[in-house]
This record gives C-alpha cells, sequence and structure tokens, in this order.
C-alpha cells in the first residue's frame, strides 16, 4: 500500500474506481455494480497533495449509458455531462450529473489502485475539466430576455435543432447587442447574434454542413416565432445573424466577447454583481 505522505500516488483526474472499491467506500450498492461507476474528478495537485493540506479526492458516481445525447455533450450543459468512454478497447458512455459529487478521504482511497477495465481519453478530460469549471464559471442572461426566449417557445426549439448535432456543434454562443438598455417592463426588443462554434477534429467539411443546416433551422425558427408577417416587424427578439464558425477560427477576443448559452441555463433575477464571461 502506498503512503500518501511519501508520494508514488497512482490516482489522478479522469480515473475510475474499480467496482468493488466504490462499494466497499460505500459509493455504490452491490446491486449497482455495471449501471455505475466514479469517476476521481478532484485536480491532479490537489491529489497530490499531502492529507494534512488537501484531506479528501471528489469524485461523481458517473451512470453508464447507451447513447450520448448531443445537448449533454462538450459541457454544453453544466449540470449534466455525457462523456465518450473506453471499457477496454470498447467504446462506452458515461452520464455525469453535477449534484453526484463525492468526497473520499485520502486515506481510504490509498488503499485501492484505479480501475483497469475503465478509461477516459485525453480529450474527454478536456471536456471534464470545462464542465466543473462552468459550475461555477458560465455565462448568465438578463432577465427579461430570458424571459422571452422562453415565453416564445425558442429555448426548446434551439435544444431540439441542436440535440442531433451534438457530435459536431460545440456549444451557441449568443451575442446581445443592446442588453444593457432595456429594462423589464418595456416591449424593446432584443438585438441578437448567435455563432455555432463547430468541431474540425473528426470530419470538417460534415461539421461545417450540418452546423449551416442547424443555423439555418434557427432563423427559420426565429422568424417562425418571433416575426410579424402583417406588421412586418420583430417582436421581442431580433435574430440579426446565425453563423457557423469553426472552432480553430474562432478567436479568443470573440470567445471572451460572447456569451455560452447552456441547454438550461438560469438568467440572473436582478443586475449582475460581477460580470459574466463565456468559458
Amino acid at each position: 500500500m502506498v503512503d500518501w505522505e511519501r508520494g508514488g500516488i497512482l490516482w489522478r483526474q479522469g480515473q475510475f474506481l474499480t467496482e468493488d472499491a466504490a462499494v466497499n467506500l460505500k459509493l455504490l450498492e452491490p446491486e449497482n455494480k455495471g449501471i455505475k461507476i466514479p469517476i476521481v474528478i478532484s485536480h491532479d495537485c490537489d491529489i497530490s497533495n499531502t492529507p494534512g493540506a488537501e484531506p479528501d479526492v471528489e469524485v461523481i458516481v458517473g451512470s453508464l449509458i447507451e447513447a450520448a445525447d448531443g445537448n449533454f455533450t462538450h459541457s454544453k450543459n453544466p449540470r449534466r455531462l455525457h462523456l465518450s468512454t473506453k471499457k477496454q478497447e470498447i467504446d462506452v458512455f458515461l452520464e455525469l450529473l453535477a449534484t453526484d459529487k463525492r468526497l473520499i478521504p485520502k486515506q481510504d482511497l490509498v488503499k485501492y489502485e484505479p480501475s483497469d477495465e475503465f478509461s477516459l481519453p485525453d480529450k474527454e478530460i478536456l471536456t471534464l475539466q470545462r464542465w466543473l469549471a462552468a459550475r461555477y464559471y458560465r455565462s448568465a442572461f438578463p432577465d427579461q430576455f430570458d424571459h422571452s426566449l422562453k415565453q416564445v417557445g425558442l429555448d426548446k426549439a434551439i435544444a431540439k435543432i441542436l440535440r442531433p448535432q451534438g457530435h459536431y456543434i460545440i456549444s451557441a454562443l449568443f451575442d446581445i447587442e443592446n442588453e444593457d438598455n432595456i429594462e423589464s417592463d418595456t416591449d424593446d426588443v432584443y438585438i441578437l447574434a448567435i455563432y455555432l462554434l463547430y468541431s474540425t477534429e473528426n470530419d470538417p467539411l460534415e461539421a461545417e454542413r450540418v452546423t449551416q443546416d442547424a443555423a439555418q433551422s434557427i432563423s427559420e425558427a426565429f422568424k417562425k416565432l418571433c416575426f410579424d408577417d402583417d406588421s412586418n416587424t420583430w417582436c421581442k427578439i431580433e435574430l440579426v445573424d446565425c453563423q457557423p464558425i469553426a472552432d480553430v477560427v474562432m478567436t479568443y477576443a470573440q470567445s471572451q466577447s460572447l456569451k455560452k448559452w447552456n441547454i438550461d441555463y438560469l438568467s440572473f433575477r436582478a443586475d449582475p454583481i460581477q460580470p459574466l464571461l463565456s468559458d
């Protein structure tokens, strides 16, 4: 058995506990073997630190699922994450809920070694890290904008359009031109541009194609739900642009000026205490 105080620790962020270890540590009931599996989410630096400085290792008890839902991949949703995991050489999918975090004392965890059955690819570890950070660092939208989006059903419409393309579309980024100039009790119209960020990792041409289709569908949804043909005017939200943008094209400045729209985001209910930027 390795002594945490002497180094040589085997545990790293993104590693899994064995089923037997999970049961012994009371993270799982025996009947949940093969259904649920805990994954370490503490940062490597915190894991390697001595128990005197960092007494516990944080884990999430994930659930094995049949397939990933596009709305929960690429850290789109701050409360739920779907990851592609390896079970030996087979691809399987794991669902994590932010509320299923547990703490394990290091002196208890040191008795066990990481699972050699499950592993998380490097790119999925990065996704896991972004998702963990997004729990405390994510965009919020003005309450009136949030209300308008939901009132006409655009939140559900956008989610429905993006869901099938979750493998390609990393996130939807919103740019609200006049968000600081609209009072909650007025009928002023928000001016909105949307950028759909897509991955070029696997099939960039196909990713661009499906993202263009999604952008067209979103534009049509806004026109249907927020545009009055009789008066030729927009109501509540005017969509002035919706366009794809490749992950290799987006600049750092753009990533900081746009707000990431999360599938189940919640707006702030009053003026923000501090600025909230997209991740």
